[in-house]
């Protein structure tokens, strides 16, 4: 969970709980959230920080 950032040609998660940025894989999906706070579903590599997104969708509030 964070928020989706617009990043040198493409976007990531930015997680504030941990401080990281996560590169996201599925430019498409992920620009239709770009600075809303969501959570994303897939799988880390963590050689390349990038999540394999299989789904995107709006966070609830309470999780911030």
């Amino acid at each position: 969970m964070g928020k989706i950032s617009k990043s040198k040609g493409g976007f990531v998660l930015k997680d504030k709980a941990s401080n990281t940025a996560y590169k996201l894989d599925d430019v498409a999906q992920a620009k239709k959230f770009s600075g809303k706070n969501v959570k994303v579903t897939g799988t880390l590599d963590p050689a390349t920080n990038m999540i394999h997104v299989t789904d995107i969708e709006m966070a609830s509030t309470s999780a911030y």
